[in-house]
């Protein structure tokens, strides 16, 4: 509920979020009801059973991946039609709703039945179908968080800052339990194993989400220091500094200055706070002026200047005999496929390319 309805910036990729805890708690719902049905021997109860659990299940992927991707601004035009095939995950479910309503009350009920005690075909593939799911979107985030990580373990989001650490462990935990998982319930091949697995699972994470959110002044993310804000005399509440575009601009030019001179560029992993301390500007100013003025993100910000410094090397002929992979070091790209992947971002062009047609 906070998510849907606390305004702050990231609001649309908090939604994301929104909708996989929302997804969790109707998936824990129906898993909670059937339960109480078996253990209450309670005919009636099954009669009014629908399978909407698998359904919910099947969307927690796409919710946590969409949130992730957006939290490092991966998402594209180019990329729009491949969002929706997103949806192709939900079919299956989808699918075997359709094959169970319509049945008899009595056959749905023994069909239920039958599943608590050994699944039948059409259940097993549904679940097989959504633990490997699960499996392939908590390691596709993973490896995202990965990746990211080396680069900065901080995301912001205006003045509130997000450390992506806790996030990396939680689908590493995910994984490593699912992988623990799939063995037992393939033994036991049951409903009744397979909710008490998921209802597990459920509870660990929400402990997880939970002492994260009261450690913290808000989920995955807390406020900055006191640097990084202004208070106004005879008003306690704190005020985000307005920064004009004139002094945008003069803030910029003392970044480039900066950035330069100390050639922070060539740091693999250099973060906004390495920029705040070489230049003594609070890290809320920096990515204000960054996201707002410059419209793009802290990684695309340092990026543009090892662009730059590679464009410069690539144009003069006295470089000519360096290889790609030593320009990509000296750049501070770190790989020669990173440099490959940024420096064609940015210019659209390949290093190789804009070689041939800019060499002095």
């Amino acid at each position: 509920m906070v998510l849907f309805a606390k305004k702050w910036p990231g609001q649309q990729k908090n939604r994301l979020l929104a909708f996989f805890f929302l997804a969790t708690t109707l998936s824990s719902s129906f898993l909670f009801y059937i339960n109480l049905a078996f253990d209450e021997h309670s005919t009636t109860m099954l009669s009014y059973y629908i399978p909407l659990d698998n359904c919910f299940l099947s969307v927690m992927g796409p919710c946590l991946y969409g949130y992730i991707h957006r939290l490092f601004e991966h998402s594209h035009k180019r990329r729009s039609m491949f969002r929706y095939l997103h949806v192709l995950t939900v079919i299956p479910s989808c699918i075997y709703l359709l094959y169970f309503v319509p049945l008899p009350e009595q056959q749905r009920i023994a069909v239920l039945q039958q599943n608590y005690i050994h699944n039948s075909w059409q259940i097993q593939l549904v679940h097989a179908l959504l633990i490997l799911q699960m499996l392939l979107y908590l390691v596709a985030c993973y490896v995202v968080m990965r990746k990211n990580r080396r680069k900065n373990s901080l995301v912001y989001f205006g003045s509130i800052e997000i450390d992506i650490t806790l996030l990396q462990r939680y689908f590493l935990f995910n994984i490593v339990m699912i992988l623990i998982a799939i063995p037992i319930y393939m033994l036991f091949n049951n409903d009744s194993i397979y909710c008490i697995i998921l209802v597990m699972a459920i509870t660990i994470q929400s402990i997880l989400m939970l002492s994260k959110s009261l450690w913290q002044t808000s989920l995955f993310g807390k406020t900055l220091d006191n640097e990084d804000t202004l208070e106004h005399s005879g008003n306690s509440k704190r005020k985000t500094i307005s920064i004009s575009d004139e002094e945008a601009d003069k803030y910029i030019a003392e970044l480039t200055q900066i950035i330069y001179e100390k050639k922070l560029y060539l740091k693999g992993d250099c973060t906004i706070k390495d920029l705040s301390l070489a230049s003594e500007i609070p890290r809320h100013i920096i990515s204000k002026i960054i996201n707002n003025r410059l419209q793009m993100n802290f990684s695309d910000y340092i990026n543009e200047f090892r662009v730059t410094i590679a464009k410069e090397i690539l144009s003069n002929k006295a470089f000519h005999d360096f290889t790609f992979e030593s320009i990509a070091i000296q750049c501070g790209f770190g790989s020669k496929s990173n440099f490959y992947r940024l420096f064609k971002k940015s210019t659209n062009l390949t290093p190789s390319k804009y070689k041939s047609q800019n060499v002095k």
